[in-house]
Formats: structure tokens, sequence, C-alpha cells
């Protein structure tokens, strides 16, 4: 995967944040993985995912939009970004006689100014290949191009124009996909509708995905499949700890115990046990008496992927792992941290295996969306008081 990077100074400079990311029309979109970028500026992430939706692997989908921003420091301007979740989807169990078709809910998660707070999108009576989402969007092959193997769904708005063209990978013998999913927009469209029409194009291929398999496996074993899957989850069992072990400069030791019973094995990568876990801002402190955090000086680093074996860490039962996290300049403003704060870890797991390391082979991690034994979600630790010098 490529390295990616944020938007130039001059386009957030000249980009309110509560406008990003409005389209002009004529702009393709791409997923890769879990990202959604640019074709136009394909360093520039506009949207992630917590995992791939053509695998479908998960009951739920969230869909976090990336937004930047611009913060000074010592006179300098700096390009920032954080995701925002915006939306999230799933399926929406109903049975009428009446009505056949499938369901998914789309429900956002911001405030209404900037989402749409539930929008169901409804397959079509043959499949996933056409939906609608009520007073939003419809989309569907046209009837010209049904026969054709690498047919195009076209998007259209309310008042019948359209709005996207959504080109559809085709898929190997093996399952796995010959491009990536596209989806080329075509008229402009406002931000908050923009961000609905890039959910309801994930929800599509998310349940068209999850159709796919469950043709491929009888329902009584797909069901064992999910119900050996979520036995599996070691996250409720992954404790988070705290302490603190210096007050100059200020050292939180963070310790990761395994309480399952079976092993697991963690990707390094953005969990409490990495190494710039501070930098990418995981980490929450508040001076004593603040009413809100500090603005720590972060970054979003570039990672290799698939992960070295440096970048796991193997866990057996009751096996503890620690990270000491420094709190220092320029990462922590220290003027502003005061006698005592208090601190927690707040983010997400990328990746947890319910396996010892050594049964991870390079292909697992570089397909860690098909590993039913691997698992993502989110982690907070109990915030604790430290003290400054």
């Amino acid at each position: 995967m490529s390295t990616q990077h944020p938007p130039t100074y001059q386009q957030v400079t000249g980009t309110p944040s509560s406008e990003q990311h409005a389209a002009s029309g004529q702009e393709t979109l791409v997923l890769d993985g879990r990202t959604i970028i640019s074709a136009q500026e394909p360093f520039h992430v506009l949207y992630e995912l917590n995992t791939s939706p053509c695998d479908a692997i998960t009951r739920a989908c969230d869909l976090h939009k990336v937004r930047y921003q611009l913060s000074r420091a010592d006179g300098e301007g700096q390009v920032r970004n954080r995701l925002d979740h915006i939306y999230s989807f799933k399926e929406k169990s109903t049975f009428s006689l009446r009505d056949l078709r499938k369901h998914v809910l789309i429900e956002g998660k911001t405030s209404q100014k900037r989402t749409y707070k539930e929008t169901l999108l409804s397959s079509g009576t043959t499949g996933w290949t056409s939906c609608t989402a009520d007073g939003h969007f419809t989309a569907r092959i046209p009837i010209t191009d049904r026969l054709k193997s690498s047919s195009q769904i076209v998007w259209k708005s309310p008042d019948g124009t359209t709005a996207a063209l959504e080109a559809r990978p085709k898929r190997r013998a093996d399952g796995s996909l010959t491009g990536l999913a596209q989806l080329n927009v075509e008229a402009p469209l406002k931000a908050k509708d923009l961000d609905l029409l890039v959910a309801c194009w994930m929800a599509r291929l998310w349940r068209e995905s999850k159709a796919r398999l469950d043709e491929q496996l009888p329902s009584h074993k797909s069901n064992a499949r999910l119900k050996m899957a979520a036995e599996a989850n070691p996250l409720d069992r992954l404790t988070i700890s705290l302490n603190q072990t210096r007050t100059s400069p200020p050292t939180v030791r963070v310790t990761v115990t395994n309480e399952n019973d079976g092993p697991v094995t963690i990707i390094l990568y953005n969990s409490p046990l990495d190494s710039i876990a501070l930098v990418l801002g995981i980490m929450s402190i508040t001076p004593d008496g603040a009413a809100e955090p500090l603005e720590l000086r972060t970054m979003r680093a570039s990672r290799v992927w698939p992960p070295g074996p440096y970048s796991l860490e193997g866990l057996g039962p009751g096996a503890s792992a620690t990270n000491d996290l420094v709190l220092r300049e320029p990462t922590v403003p220290m003027d502003k941290l005061g006698k005592k704060a208090t601190v927690f870890l707040q983010g997400r797991w990328m990746g947890v295996f319910a396996r010892a390391e050594d049964k991870i082979s390079r292909d697992d991690l570089e397909n860690i969306a098909s590993q039913p034994d691997a698992f993502q979600g989110e982690f907070k630790s109990k915030s604790i008081q430290i003290i400054n010098g």
C-alpha cells in the first residue's frame, strides 16, 4: 500500500473544516482495503472504515471521515488530522410477505447538521446490484448494460440526475478482487450528501459481499462460524492498566495483560504498546482543574504492511507486556501541564489474533480481514492521576 500524506498547507487553509469534504463533480473515489482515497490526489485519505467492506466478516461497519485542520505552534502552521466517526451500518432484520427485499440501516453518528440520523438502504428484488436509500439515492444497472460483465452501477439523486457511477471490480475464482472498487462522482454534492453517498456505497458493497459469503456457506455453518468467532474474541479480556514510574519527566507505564484462556498476538501499530503511542494521540491528558484535555502535537504514521515480527507482541495466558510513555515536548505542552493531571488511553486495536505468534504467517497478516480469529475494536483504560516534577 502506498504511503499516505495529508493534503497540502494551501488546501487546508483554504477549506473550513466544516466543509471538508464536498464534491464539486468529476471526482473519483477509490476503496483501497479500509481506506477511501481520491484518485486525483492519491495521497489524500478521505475516509477510513473499521474493516474492509468487500470482506464482510463483521456484523456492522463504521465509517470515519478524515478531517484536516491547521494548528499553529511557535508561529508556524502544521497540518493535523483526526478521525470523525460519521456513520455506522448494519443489517436490519425484517420479514414481510409484501416486501422480500433486504435492508441495511445506516445510522448517523454526529449532529443532524452534518449527518442524516437514520437511512434505510433497501436491495432490489433480485439482489444488491440495485438498491434504494429512500429520499436520497437510488442505484441500479441500466437495462442496456445488464448483460455486460463489466457493467457500472448508476447512482441517482431524487431529481433523477446522475450523482455517481460505481465501477465494480470482478472476483476471481478464489473470491479475491481483480481491482479496486471506485465511485466516480459526477454531480456537485454538499459534504453532508457526499458523506451519505459514500456510506450507501460502502453499505451496498458490504451487503453484496455478505450475500456472496452466505451463498458459499450453508446457513448453519455460517452461524456456527460467527458464533465460534464471537466466542474467541479476546478483546474484552485484554486489560490495560497505567501507573506512574517517574515524576520528572512524567512517565506512565502501560501494562497490557492477557486474561484469556489462550494465547493472543497483538499488532503493535496504534496500540497501547506502540512505541510512538503518545505521538499518535491515544493518550488523553487533562491538567488538574482544566475543563478539557490538552491539545497534543500528534502525527499520523505511515506503516509498513504487513507488519514484521518486531511489530507483533505475543502473549500467553496471564502474560503481560509493558510500554513506557514519557510526557515531554514537543508532543506535550509541558508549560500547560501543571503539577497534576489525569490521564487515560483510548483508541482502537488495529488487529488482535486469538492464537500464538508462531502460528501467524505473513499471508495471514496480509489478509487479516479474512481471518476468523483476527479482531479489531475499541480500547479504553481507566484513568490515573499523575504528578509533574
